[in-house]
């Protein structure tokens, strides 16, 4: 038996209970067995190091064989071993020791040469400035370091090693860093005493409990392993461990084969949309015109008669054929869960195809689509007391009580049952169903072979196969249906990682906000562990106090008000479950209860195995029926959402349930439950599963942002009218309707809760004049969010969600109006509808001073003029308690929008989070989970809120951010003009090439008149242009009343695109101006400025550079002109901005792009602070950029000039050496004549 125990922590939980193929697991074992071979053969023969090195490279190699990364044994820098990624950068650094080997650590002797060769090499990476100014800068691609003889591993993750190594110590009888020590040393020999004293005075102690600890030396054989300490040494051993990937696996993650058949059977296809705000790239869902025979297909036939095909049609169609999808996925997982539950194995995806329970198999339980007619609406929306006789293979579905399987006739105009069942549908090119014969099969049998070929298992083990090609988790059905959405509302289906990040944090804080409110204690709590530390006391002591928190924890609500498919609520209920849990609420499951993957993880105290629920097991029967429970509880009573779209509502709806249909269970008879148990182990007859709660009511379809009460009127005003009585019968009638169990009573209390909801709003608080809308009155529409004594509206104690992103300026000038009038503090017509939400969802928290508002949003109202009034709103209203900016990192798939996370409450949290991602960090796979675990230790960050922008940087940034701003004044306030460069509307006729220039003028030497020198964003470079002028542009802008009969050349010449260049907005033409058709789209009233000497920079770019021009240029819309009545001024500021310090500037002042670029819009440059020289700086300064520009322009090196700028604007800011450091500390690219190296 190996000691496994440091190792399974180091390799964390989703690691630890992952599955893996055998084939994989049987090659890492034979390649294991040659390297136990291997140094067992250096052991005997007293072999060198270099032989170990070559043992780990052998076992090591087959790893790294399929990715770009590599084991790099070149001894570069006298490194033993380093793993490079992709990119070069060095992941793990690995120092060797021979076996046996006096100088290898020990666990009982640390301080050796090893462990100080390590740090010494370390120090090598992480100590910056060494001959200068040496300090410790964290490497963000560094993920291990270890040590090993091959039979002995210790290993430390990086940031755990860089914690360990800056510790102050005693040298030479002062206190020092090692980073101060490396600078002064010139050979490693001399360091590694002083890492020995070092080692000594922080403690040997330290250093062996932050490691983790691997001894291979007692293995006899490795026939001998079991399969857990196989599988840990095979991830231990993995390209994945030593690369430092995530072991994060989203449970949501679409599996994209799965995904793009399933929309192939239902006759659609997936296409680029064009334009759209934040949603560029995104991709929209359309009808596929090839899928003949498809459910798309077979439906439209049916109405093609009686309805003309129309937008409505097509929606019609959707609306039509989604219910089905829905339920024959829904009816897969239940399969699934049956199958799991009362086959005595667990089974492979072609055995559960076998499974006498299996009921979704194309073949003897289901042959026509009559029989999928009859499994909906005649056993799943049936009682079983009250069914008629069904089909055999039906007989052991049980009834749940979901409203799914209620038919609606005005939606489904075609029954399935309609549908032919002889018509072939041809399979897709990639489909799963390999090494079939047929290339066409019935569109039936199609279906249900293709869903048959995935495994589509609820047990707690699909948590952790996620990784498995087949596996579709139910959380993935989310996904895909949030996509047959075609994120028309203008939303983002929001990875895992985000909304478990926000519901925890949210509703921890929430939590120990009331319980201080609650219990008054003389020292409040600030962090969850106090409270549970707290709890676990008072449990054992058996206080009163237990029964406040948990009542607290009873009564937690948690609204999404853009709710989707329901992902946050999802991860809201797991948060909850595990808030329960740790506050022993879930005492009879005795299993324990983690959230691993955004998925509740249920393992054996003793084993650590994963539990799974089956008759066979008997103490699985109460962990299950504690979890449905309690899930169904928190849905009832803690979980609430609305959309407007009521696909979406739909669809979270389902979502839940499937929440609950992973732990629903077999009800046993009271008196005799081992009679049930073993009817169910041996028979196939039914029995009754725990219903599924009418949970809709929950979930509501509205417009969130629209409501007529306004949430501050005082409760007394909504006394009137009987209101207080009325709510009482409303909230009982909502009860009972969540907890009714027969479809007869559900329509009763249906038409109940709808004639209560309409009598319920006192007509004399109704806006007068108002158009009735789809609105969601706040004020009565969940009685959760109201106090049951007077009936006033008390909110929510959490509100989270991801709203849509949709610019106000692209709707509807009627919705857009009545948003304005809804009196929103943030709303501007320029401005986003997310802005919106923020404002909504504060203004909806229950306690001010406890309440949580997490979205995760755009982040472009950060610095945009458009996010000013949030920032206000957000500066005078609550407390900023993390803000988190992506800054580039794609979080959204297929999404181009930069996202960021922000939490607020009224009252400040003792340890705010602030944070943006270094744009040059390009995580991969799931790292950027380590949201504050890791980076932000390492660069702890503070925030610059002002109305004018929301800046988050360390102190020492900010403090140079200040320096600047201090002495300068901003560009808007300079005697300068920006314009945007030319929009012509049509490129291809206006822009010509040298020799269509020279030939235009050879027929008409007059049309040199209004054809001008062109530049694009391209060709600019600092301080001057790239290339010689090789584009030209016909100046026919409206400003200058050209007459186009005068050039008869050029008017021949855009006569090729006449219908195309006229400008009334008709389709094929341009968009509509007064201007006329051979004239440029923009009237270009400031064109005389382009003669004029100015700076051209481009508007979109990777890295800021600007030009000198005074040649007359014209450049293009992807760029800016700035002019002024002052030469002088403009070379200063051509100086100024491409120096050094403003490369590194421009992340405070301009919103980047995707991390790799920014955006320099001119309401962003005027707030560009600049010093204001005096006359001899100024002169300085333009005489350096005169012989930069000279030396560019004659293709000499211009290098040692820009530094000399460089240092002497470093100078006139007075900056120190340690502030010029961080500015070098982000490198300058350098560019000579137009070549970037």
């Amino acid at each position: 038996m190996l000691d496994i125990e440091s190792l399974e922590l180091f390799l964390g939980t989703n690691r630890v209970i992952s599955t893996v193929e055998d084939s994989e697991l049987q090659l890492f074992k034979k390649r294991f067995k040659q390297f136990v071979t291997n140094i067992d053969s250096v052991r005997v023969n007293n072999g060198k190091e270099s032989a170990i090195e070559e043992a780990i490279r052998g076992l090591m190699s087959g790893v790294f064989s399929r990715s770009d990364s590599k084991l790099d044994l070149t001894k570069q820098d006298n490194y033993d071993i380093v793993v490079r990624k992709s990119d070069g950068e060095i992941a793990t650094l690995v120092e060797c020791k021979k076996v046996s080997a006096s100088a290898m650590s020990t666990f009982e002797k640390f301080n050796s040469k090893a462990l100080q060769q390590l740090i010494y090499y370390y120090l090598k990476i992480v100590v910056k400035n060494a001959k200068t100014k040496p300090t410790f800068e964290p490497n963000l691609t560094m993920k291990n370091l270890m040590i090993s003889d091959g039979y002995t591993w210790f290993v430390w993750e990086n940031q755990n090693f860089y914690d360990l190594i800056k510790e102050k110590f005693t040298y030479n009888e002062s206190r020092t860093t090692l980073a101060k020590v490396y600078s002064q040393i010139t050979r490693s020999e001399e360091t590694y005493p002083i890492i020995k004293k070092y080692i000594d005075q922080v403690g040997e102690d330290k250093f062996r409990q932050k490691c983790a600890y691997l001894d291979l030396s007692k293995l006899t054989s490795v026939e001998d392993l079991s399969e857990k300490e196989l599988r840990l040494l095979y991830h231990f051993f993995s390209a994945s461990v030593w690369l430092g990937q995530s072991s994060y696996l989203d449970p949501n993650s679409l599996n994209k084969e799965f995904y793009h058949e399933l929309l192939h059977v239902m006759g659609l296809q997936e296409v680029d949309m064009k334009g759209g705000n934040d949603g560029d790239g995104m991709k929209v869902i359309v009808p596929n015109p090839n899928a003949e025979y498809s459910l798309y297909d077979q439906v439209r036939r049916n109405w093609e008669d009686s309805v003309p095909a129309s937008t409505t049609m097509h929606e019609g169609i959707l609306e039509n054929i989604i219910p089905w999808v829905n339920r024959v996925l829904f009816l897969k997982l239940l399969e699934a869960h049956i199958i799991t539950a009362r086959d005595k194995d667990e089974l492979s995806n072609e055995e559960k195809r076998s499974s006498p329970f299996a009921f979704m198999t194309h073949g003897e339980a289901i042959k026509e689509w009559s029989d999928l007619q009859t499994l909906f609406f005649k056993v799943l929306a049936i009682e079983h007391d009250k069914r008629e006789e069904i089909p055999s293979y039906f007989r052991h579905v049980p009834y749940l009580n979901s409203s799914l399987f209620t038919y609606n006739a005005s939606v489904e105009q075609v029954k399935i049952s309609e549908l032919a069942t002889g018509k072939k549908m041809r399979i897709h090119h990639k489909s799963v169903l390999t090494g079939m014969e047929e290339e066409e099969l019935p569109l039936i049998e199609y279906l249900l072979k293709f869903l048959s070929a995935y495994d589509f298992s609820t047990d707690g083990k699909s948590t952790i196969r996620g990784i498995e090609a087949n596996m579709i988790n139910a959380s993935v059905l989310g996904k895909v249906f949030e996509k047959l959405n075609g994120y028309k509302d203008g939303s983002f289906y929001t990875p895992s990682f985000i909304t478990t990040y926000i519901c925890k944090e949210s509703i921890q804080q929430a939590l120990i906000g009331r319980v201080n409110e609650a219990l008054q204690l003389e020292q409040p709590f600030h962090y969850y562990h106090e409270l549970k530390d707290a709890f676990d006391d008072w449990h054992d002591r058996r206080s009163k106090n237990v029964e406040v928190v948990q009542d607290i924890i009873r009564s937690l609500t948690v609204l999404d008000p853009a709710v989707g498919s329901g992902h946050f609520l999802v991860s809201a209920l797991n948060e909850l479950m595990q808030v329960r849990y740790d506050f022993a609420m879930l005492q009879k499951m005795g299993a324990t209860l983690e959230i691993v993957n955004d998925e509740l993880l249920i393992r054996d105290p003793q084993s650590c195995d994963v539990l799974r629920y089956s008759v066979y097991r008997a103490k699985t029967q109460t962990f299950q029926q504690e979890l449905f429970h309690a899930k169904q509880e928190i849905i009832e009573n803690n979980l609430f959402g609305v959309d407007i779209n009521s696909k979406s509502v739909e669809i979270c709806r389902l979502r839940l349930w499937i929440e609950l249909l992973k732990n629903s269970y077999y009800q046993l008879d009271e008196k005799r439950p081992t009679d049930t148990l073993e009817m169910l182990k041996t028979t196939y007859d039914y029995v009754g599963m725990a219903t599924l709660p009418n949970i809709d009511i929950n979930i509501k379809t509205g417009n969130s942002l629209i409501y007529q009460i306004p949430l501050n009127d005082k409760s007394d005003d909504l006394m009137r009218n009987t209101l207080l009585e009325h709510l009482k019968e409303y909230n009982q009638a909502v009860q009972a309707y969540k907890h009714v169990r027969h479809r007869a009573e559900r329509k009763e209390l249906e038409a109940t809760i709808k004639e209560l909801s309409e009598h319920t709003i006192p007509s004399d608080l109704i806006f007068k004049g108002q158009e009735s809308e789809l609105g969601t009155e706040w004020r009565y529409l969940f009685p959760e969010s109201l106090d049951k004594a007077s009936g006033a509206f008390i909110g929510f104690d959490v509100v989270v969600g991801n709203p849509p992103y949709i610019q106000l300026q692209s709707m509807q000038e009627s919705i857009k109006k009545r948003y304005e009038l809804m009196q929103y503090q943030t709303f501007t017509k320029a401005g986003d509808i997310y802005m919106l939400f923020y404002e909504l969802g504060i203004q909806l928290l229950r306690g001010k001073s406890w309440g949580q508002m997490g979205m995760v949003t755009s982040n472009k109202w950060l610095m945009a003029n458009y996010g000013e009034k949030l920032r206000t709103y957000l500066m005078e209203k609550v407390k900023i308690n993390t803000l988190i900016d992506f800054n580039g990192y794609k979080a959204f798939e297929n999404a181009t929008v930069d996202v960021n996370i922000l939490i607020t409450s009224e009252n400040q949290r003792i340890d705010p989070v602030y944070y943006s991602f270094p744009s040059r960090w390009k995580p991969e796979g799931g790292e950027i989970l380590n949201l504050y675990d890791e980076l932000a230790k390492q660069m702890p960050m503070q925030l610059l809120a002002k109305a004018d922008r929301f800046i988050l940087k360390q102190k020492a940034e900010l403090d140079i951010l200040q320096k600047v701003q201090t002495l300068g004044k901003p560009l808007g306030e300079w005697d300068v003009t920006i314009n945007f460069g030319i929009k012509t509307g049509l490129n291809e006729a206006f822009y010509l090439r040298t020799e269509q220039k020279d030939a235009l003028i050879s027929q008409d030497a007059k049309s040199a008149e209004i054809i001008v020198p062109m530049l694009r964003g391209r060709e600019i470079m600092p301080y001057h242009q790239s290339v010689e002028n090789k584009e030209w542009l016909i100046a026919t802008f409206p400003a200058r009343q050209i007459n186009i009969d005068d050039y008869p050349a050029v008017k021949q010449h855009l006569m090729q695109w006449y219908d195309q260049l006229q400008q009334t907005g008709a389709r094929g033409s341009r968009k509509k101006t007064p201007n006329k058709w051979f004239e440029t789209q923009d009237s270009i009233a400031f064109w005389e400025d382009f003669a004029k000497p100015k700076i051209v920079y481009t508007n979109i770019s990777k890295y800021m550079t600007l030009i000198y021009d005074d040649v007359g240029i014209y450049s293009n819309d992807m760029s800016f002109i700035i002019t002024s009545n002052c030469q002088q001024m403009l070379k200063y500021l051509t100086g100024l901005f491409n120096s050094h310090l403003y490369f590194y500037l421009w992340s405070f002042y301009l919103p980047t792009l995707g991390g790799v670029g920014y955006k320099a819009s001119k309401v962003f440059m005027v707030q560009v602070p600049i010093l204001v020289p005096t006359p001899e700086q100024e002169a300085h300064v333009v005489a350096l950029v005169d012989a930069i520009i000279q030396a560019k322009q004659t293709g000499k090196p211009s290098i040692a000039l820009e530094q000399e700028l460089d240092d002497y604007i470093f100078t006139l800011y007075g900056l120190t050496d340690e502030e010029i450091a961080i500015i070098k500390s982000v490198p300058k690219p350098i560019k000579e004549v137009g070549i970037t190296r």
